[in-house]
């Protein structure tokens, strides 16, 4: 069988997403029965941090639960990638997987795959208030670069006199280095800042910080659900 387009190839080596499934595959029936109940329910935004509360509250056993939650989290969008029905998505997944594994996979029975098929069918179908989270990542995914990592860059330049033997004074330098993603293509940006221009950029993040609270004041108090975070946090340092 070929491998679909929508399943990404290098997870045939990945050893993690087969022991998932491998754990998927095997919990008892009550657990996944009643995790994917409690998420029924839920009509709210599930975030990361949501989705792993409720699960944790249905079935506590940590390793069982990360299982879960990464086919929660992947499953869906490769299901809508595939264009597939539920059904027609789990069988052509699980005929993936019926392929020869890497070395680092871990091994599935057919007992196995015919658990994980019917699972996955499960998991891939439409659940509100995940799908309302996927809608809000995605609108804020329509727009600008994902920032990966932010920097702020202080140090000294020395000002040599004309024979490079006496440094004849020092400037103090701040350099901002921004990572970010496009697509699938990483970029890095270097700009130089005076003083004057970090105090300035200090105080348009103090505003825009302020201006992001008022605006969830005013949702709040007109009872407008405010999703968790779809942005995840850049890492930042100071040099």
């Amino acid at each position: 069988m070929p491998i679909p387009s929508f399943f990404p190839q290098q997870i045939l080596t990945d050893a993690a997403f087969w022991r998932d499934s491998q754990v998927v595959a095997r919990m008892l029936e009550d657990l996944f029965d009643r995790a994917l109940i409690r998420l029924d329910a839920e009509r709210g935004f599930i975030g990361s941090a949501k989705l792993a509360d409720l699960l944790s509250s249905e079935i506590g056993d940590p390793r069982q639960e990360e299982a879960l939650f990464n086919f929660l989290i992947n499953v869906p969008g490769w299901q809508k990638s595939s264009g597939d029905l539920p059904s027609e998505f789990a069988r052509s997944l699980t005929g993936v997987m019926r392929k020869p594994k890497s070395d680092g996979a871990t091994a599935l029975t057919d007992s196995d795959l015919a658990t994980l098929e019917a699972r996955i069918q499960r998991i891939a179908l439409p659940r509100p208030g995940l799908d309302k989270q996927r809608k809000a990542e995605s609108l804020v995914r329509s727009t600008g670069a994902r920032l990966d990592k932010l920097t702020l860059i202080t140090d000294l330049r020395p000002v040599f006199d004309d024979e490079a033997a006496v440094v004849e004074a020092m400037l103090p330098m701040t350099t901002l280095r921004i990572a970010y993603t496009i697509g699938n293509n990483q970029f890095v940006a270097e700009v130089r800042m005076s003083e004057s221009e970090v105090a300035d950029l200090c105080k348009k993040a103090d505003r825009a910080k302020k201006k992001s609270e008022t605006l969830k004041g005013m949702l709040e108090d007109h009872k407008i659900t405010v999703p968790d975070s779809p942005i995840s946090s850049a890492d930042s340092e100071d040099e």
